[in-house]
C-alpha cells in the first residue's frame, strides 16, 4: 500500500505545461499499457473562474477582492494514487473535501501514468539521474554513480531486463474560494494536517506522516555511506549563481531568437519559482537544468509552430496573390478585347460618318439641281403664260376691231378678259 499524500503548492507558470504534457519531460518512462494514457480535463478556464469569484465576492463581502487573494486564488495538489484509482475517485474526493473543509473547487485535473523508475537486482534507476533514454536506447552511468551530464550515461543496457515501477499520481489545480458561500474557505494548520489523513482514508492509502517510504537498495549505497550521500546531495544543490548563469544563457537565446514580451515574462516567472526552491534548498542542479531545458524546448517548439503557421499563411497569401494576378490578367485581356471592339466600332462610325457626309453632299447637289430645274421650269411657265395672255389679248383686239370697228370705247382688262365679255353682252 502506498503512502497517501496531498502536497499543495501555489500554481506556477510551469504547472499547465507539465500537467497537460505540452512538452514531455525527459524523465518519463513508457506509459502503462493497461491504460489508454494519461487523463486531463478542464472544468474552468482560469480567467472564467476568477471573473465568477470576483463577482460573487463583491456581492457577498461588498468589496473588491484583494490583490494578494487573487494571486493565491489557484493552488496545485499532487496526490499519490494506486493503480486502480481513476478520475472519478478524485472528483468524489474533492466533493468530500469541499463538504468537510469548504472551498476545494476543482479547476482542472491531470492523472499521470507515465512517470516512475526502473528496478533491477534490487537497485532503483531513476531517469535522468541514473538512467537515460538517448539516441533511441537506454544508458546508465559507470559504477552506478549519480550523473551530472548526459555524457555520463555511457553504458548501453537492455531495458527489457528492467522492471518498470510506476509512480501513479494526480495533479489537481483547485481553489479555496467557495462558490456556494461567495468567499474563500479558511484552513488552520490543524485542518491542513488532518486533511492528509482525510485524503488517505478516502483513497484507501497508507497514512504514515512520520514514516519514510521503504525503499530498496539505493545506487549510491554501493559506494558510499549516508554521510557521503548527504555531502553529495549538498554539492548537487543548485545555487543562485547557477540559476543566474543558466538564465543568462536563456536570455541570450531569447534575444537571438527575437522572443516576444510574454516569453520573457514566462522566463521571469520560472526564475521566481526556482529562486524560491533554491532558497528552500529544494532544487538540484539537474532539476534546475531540466526545468530550464523544458522551457527552452517548449520555446523552440512554439517558435517552430509559429514558423509553420507563418509559412502556411505566406503560402496562402501567395496563392491569393497568384489568383489575383490571374484575374487581373484576365481582366486586362477582356479590357484589350473591349478596346479592340471599341476601336473597330469607332472605325465603323467614322466610315459611316464619311459615307453620310458624301451622301449629304450628293443630296445637296441633287437638291441644287432640282431647284435649278424648278426655277427654269417656273421661268418658262411664266414666259409661256405671259405669251398666251398676250396672244389672247391680241386675238381679242383683232376680233373686236373686226366686229365692232374701234377699240377706243372698249374696256379691256388684260388680266380679266371675262369682264370685257360681260360688257359686250350688255351693249348687245
Amino acid at each position: 500500500m502506498r503512502k497517501g499524500s496531498f502536497s499543495v503548492e501555489r500554481r506556477s507558470s510551469n504547472t499547465d505545461y507539465h500537467n497537460t504534457r505540452l512538452k514531455s519531460p525527459k524523465y518519463l518512462i513508457e506509459t502503462d499499457k493497461n491504460f489508454d494514457g494519461n487523463y486531463y480535463k478542464k472544468n474552468y478556464e482560469y480567467d472564467e473562474f476568477l471573473d465568477i469569484a470576483q463577482k460573487l465576492y463583491q456581492e457577498t463581502v461588498k468589496q473588491k477582492m484583494q490583490k494578494k487573494q487573487i494571486e493565491n486564488l489557484f493552488q496545485e495538489a499532487v496526490i499519490s494514487l494506486e493503480k486502480h484509482h481513476t478520475e472519478h475517485d478524485i472528483y468524489l474526493l474533492f466533493k468530500d473535501l469541499k463538504k468537510e473543509y469548504g472551498g476545494h473547487e476543482l479547476i482542472n485535473l491531470a492523472i499521470h501514468r507515465d512517470e516512475g523508475h526502473f528496478l533491477k537486482d534490487g537497485i532503483e534507476f531513476y531517469p535522468t539521474k541514473h538512467i537515460l533514454f538517448k539516441n533511441g536506447n537506454w544508458y546508465i552511468t559507470k559504477d552506478l554513480q549519480y550523473a551530472r551530464t548526459n555524457e555520463d550515461f555511457c553504458i548501453k543496457v537492455d531495458i527489457n531486463q528492467y522492471e518498470k515501477v510506476y509512480n501513479y499520481h494526480a495533479h489537481a489545480v483547485f481553489s479555496m474560494f467557495d462558490l456556494d458561500k461567495g468567499k474563500s474557505a479558511r484552513m488552520s494548520k490543524k485542518d491542513m494536517s488532518s486533511r492528509i489523513k482525510f485524503v488517505s482514508d478516502k483513497l484507501g492509502m497508507l497514512y504514515a506522516p512520520g514514516k519514510n517510504r521503504l525503499v530498496k537498495k539505493h545506487i549510491n549505497q554501493h559506494k558510499q555511506d549516508l554521510s557521503e550521500q548527504r555531502n553529495i546531495k549538498v554539492q548537487q544543490l543548485a545555487t543562485q549563481k547557477d540559476l543566474k548563469e543558466e538564465n543568462k544563457k536563456l536570455r541570450a537565446m531569447l534575444q537571438e531568437q527575437k522572443a516576444s514580451r510574454p516569453e520573457y515574462a514566462q522566463l521571469e516567472q520560472i526564475n521566481k519559482d526556482l529562486k524560491q526552491k533554491i532558497k528552500d534548498k529544494n532544487l538540484t542542479i539537474e532539476d534546475l537544468k531540466l526545468t530550464l531545458d523544458d522551457f527552452k524546448s517548449l520555446f523552440n517548439e512554439e517558435k517552430q509552430k509559429l514558423e509553420l503557421e507563418l509559412d502556411k499563411q505566406r503560402k496562402a497569401t501567395d496563392r491569393q496573390v497568384n489568383e489575383a494576378q490571374k484575374l487581373l490578367s484576365q481582366e486586362r485581356l477582356k479590357n484589350d478585347e473591349l478596346v479592340q471592339k471599341v476601336t473597330k466600332l469607332e472605325q465603323e462610325v467614322y466610315k459611316y460618318k464619311s459615307w453620310f457626309e458624301e451622301l449629304n453632299k450628293l443630296l445637296t447637289k441633287k437638291m441644287n439641281s432640282i431647284e435649278d430645274i424648278y426655277n427654269a421650269v417656273k421661268s418658262k411657265l411664266k414666259t409661256g403664260y405671259e405669251n398666251i395672255f398676250e396672244k389672247i389679248n391680241s386675238d381679242t383686239s383683232k376680233y373686236y376691231e373686226k366686229n365692232f370697228g374701234s377699240t377706243n370705247d372698249k374696256e379691256v382688262n388684260d388680266n380679266k378678259p371675262t369682264k370685257w365679255v360681260r360688257k359686250r353682252d350688255k351693249n348687245r
